[in-house]
């Protein structure tokens, strides 16, 4: 298993547009991928702007097909 962390700050004028991609990548990601186990959004309350992913993979290959599939390219 791996895991994933990625720390972004967001520009307060894109916040609302990042969040519901970020979300639907996330909601995809668990419900589509069978190597993807956990997703997680955690926005910082002290600054919303502050954005901390957190992702459970069974392996790097797991991790690589997420990296293919259409809900991570429409985010990147």
């Amino acid at each position: 298993m791996i895991a994933i962390c990625v720390d972004f700050e967001i520009d307060p004028t894109n916040l609302d547009a990042f969040l519901s991609i970020i979300q639907k990548n996330a909601l995809e990601s668990v419900a589509n991928e069978v190597g993807c186990h956990q997703f997680d959004i955690l926005q910082d309350p002290q600054n919303p702007t502050k954005i901390f992913l957190y992702e459970l993979y069974d392996d790097a290959a797991a991790f690589n097909l997420h990296k293919q599939s259409s809900h991570y390219l429409e985010f990147n």
